[in-house]
């Protein structure tokens, strides 16, 4: 069975803040705030039984208010970068916050990393609610949204994504959750990852799509390290940030697996979004402490007709899931 619990963790501006714990029958759990409707803690078990968590995350609401790397968040209203923080739909020109090298990224300060949601428990699970009001960080459209946290018996933590809007709008959300499936007492580069994706965006130097989809080459995951995959520069691995065109595939084929020989864990990722952002981590305060698979549109998707659209009409409504199943890996 499983049960729901949640505890006062802070005042942000005039709101509450709590954190929530969803726990089943085997002990596992997650812990998940209303703010920016982060994920705190994923706790489950390694191959000799021993609970650990295998997100980082911080212990008060205070550390993640300090963050600028936005562990565990939710993002929005627009995931990832969005060149020259501006984009024309319709013949009309929107002018975002410019937060990272002349570019939008996780949508400036419309984000919802910092935002308090509404918060609604049932037996099913959390929902969390947002209203982000037209024109917040030049994004058009008065967007209500929904992130609804489910945590099964079976140890898959399924996060959803719904929204609606009143005026034309683009719209990309994504979770933030850096995975370390050792449970932090070592880095992620010895990981084992497998991507199903044949190609992946070629970037700028800035990280922004050139436009050009590409092969993924010397990049593709199948069953290998990602230290196996980084460049080494002054004898130091370099990380990566690479945005995967996932393969069309039916459920239960994962989107992505991710593997430890020391912890026995295994985390399967499945999801109804087109790509995957992989970010190894390398501008956490401890490099290489966590890798993101962010699953997600295409980044910069406004501004390039050949990518999957991520505009949200009025009257439609815009729905996304992400599951995460954890669980050993069997050939350990």
């Amino acid at each position: 069975m499983i049960s729901i619990s949640k505890r006062l963790w802070g005042h942000l501006e005039g709101k509450d803040v709590y954190l929530i714990k969803i726990e089943n029958r085997r002990g596992s759990y997650v812990e998940i705030t209303n703010y920016g409707a982060t994920l705190v803690s994923v706790v489950t078990p390694d191959k000799k039984g021993v609970m650990g968590n295998v997100v980082l995350g911080f212990s008060d609401l205070e550390g993640y208010m300090n963050d600028r790397c936005y562990i565990g968040s939710t993002i929005g209203r627009f995931g990832n970068r969005i060149g020259g923080a501006c984009f024309t739909m319709d013949g009309v020109q929107h002018q975002l916050d410019a937060n990272d090298q002349g570019n939008c990224n996780h949508s400036g300060s419309a984000g919802f990393n910092s935002k308090v949601f509404d918060i609604d428990i049932r037996e099913s699970g959390v929902t969390f609610g947002l209203l982000s009001k037209h024109l917040e960080g030049g994004f058009p459209g008065n967007l209500q949204v929904q992130v609804i946290y489910q945590w099964t018996e079976e140890d898959e933590l399924q996060i959803s994504y719904i929204a609606t809007t009143d005026q034309k709008t683009v719209v990309s959300c994504t979770s933030h959750a850096y995975f370390n499936l050792d449970t932090g007492s070592a880095d992620v580069i010895d990981h084992e990852l497998t991507i199903d994706a044949s190609k992946r965006l070629a970037i700028w130097a800035d990280y922004v799509p050139t436009g050009l989809i590409i092969p993924t080459a010397s990049l593709s995951f199948k069953r290998e390290r990602i230290r196996d995959k980084m460049k080494v520069v002054n004898d130091e691995p370099s990380g990566i940030n690479v945005f995967y065109v996932l393969n069309k595939r039916k459920y239960p084929s994962p989107a992505c697996t991710l593997s430890s020989g020391r912890s026995g864990r295994q985390l399967k990722v499945f999801t109804s979004y087109p790509g995957m952002m992989l970010y190894t981590g390398d501008f956490l305060p401890k490099p290489f402490a966590g890798v993101a698979l962010e699953c997600q549109h295409f980044p910069d998707s406004p501004n390039h007709t050949n990518f999957p659209s991520a505009v949200l009409e009025p009257g439609d409504t815009y729905h996304h899931h992400v599951y995460f199943k954890f669980g050993m890996n069997p050939e350990v």
